[in-house]
């Protein structure tokens, strides 16, 4: 008899444990319960679908993602970016900057047309073509890159839609342009498959103002161009060695030229 009121008492409290659990959420409710086992949901396929995309990670090992091969002090510096990257270049004025970004566009262009930005010099600048001279920037090369006058931010936008064929941004400068974080995310939204560079204005090592901030915490390249010299901070690998924009203007500015390696 005592065996018998003993186990009424653990049945007694098994169920209300159990009670406890479904009220909790650790366990499914009654009529919830899955087939093969009856184990609880562990947030996979079979969960309600909210308004954020989600990949497993599971899913993201077996991805492809499409990258562009930079060899080279291209891949020493930038690694080999996604070909969706957001860049984000900053600098004093006269540090080689567009120097810079010639080099980029004109390498670029191997792999997609290239759109260059140039909102501050215009789209028929000298400064710009002694630039693409200077650099050797090929007849080939060229034919794949077209240079666009900055203006509105609607007229940016839609620009940008309608050269489908044009993979790679170059926008120069988000300062110039007036531009605020709202806009720029926005711009990044509607173009989520495109490279984009953003460049912007620096003092020393640090961005002006706050969209700069903005833009390079959203970047996954930082670029510092500084005395003809650009060094990198990459999500994409490479190994961290600086890109020598101009040998000779590097050495003629930078007292500390030698501790860089020139290809």
């Amino acid at each position: 008899m005592e065996r018998e009121v003993r186990g009424k008492e653990r049945d007694g409290d098994s169920k209300a444990q159990i009670q406890r659990l479904h009220r909790d959420g650790a366990l499914p409710a009654k009529g919830q319960v899955q087939k093969g086992g009856g184990r609880p949901s562990d947030g996979g396929d079979k969960d309600k679908e909210g308004k954020m995309r989600a990949i497993s990670a599971l899913s993201l090992g077996k991805k492809n993602f499409a990258t562009y091969p930079f060899e080279g002090v291209w891949y020493d510096t930038f690694g080999c970016p996604q070909t969706n990257a957001k860049w984000f270049i900053y600098g004093k004025s006269g540090q080689g900057k567009t120097t810079f970004l010639v080099r980029l566009a004109a390498y670029l262009s191997q792999f997609s047309r290239v759109a260059y930005v140039s909102s501050e010099e215009g789209p028929d600048s000298v400064s710009i073509e002694q630039a693409f001279r200077h650099n050797d920037v090929t007849k080939a090369q060229r034919a794949r890159i077209k240079i666009f006058d900055g203006g509105p931010f609607e007229d940016l936008k839609a620009e940008m839609q309608a050269r489908k064929r044009f993979h790679v941004w170059i926008i120069d400068s988000i300062n110039f342009l007036g531009y605020g974080k709202e806009q720029v995310d926005d711009l990044l939204r509607q173009q989520p498959k495109k490279m984009i560079a953003m460049v912007g204005w620096g003092d020393g090592n640090n961005p002006i103002g706050s969209i700069g901030v903005s833009c390079r915490f959203m970047a996954g390249i930082k670029v510092n161009v500084d005395r003809f010299v650009a060094t990198a901070n990459s999500r994409y690998g490479g190994n961290g060695q600086p890109f020598v924009i101009n040998e000779q203007m590097a050495a003629r500015c930078n007292p500390m030229f030698n501790r860089y390696t020139t290809r």
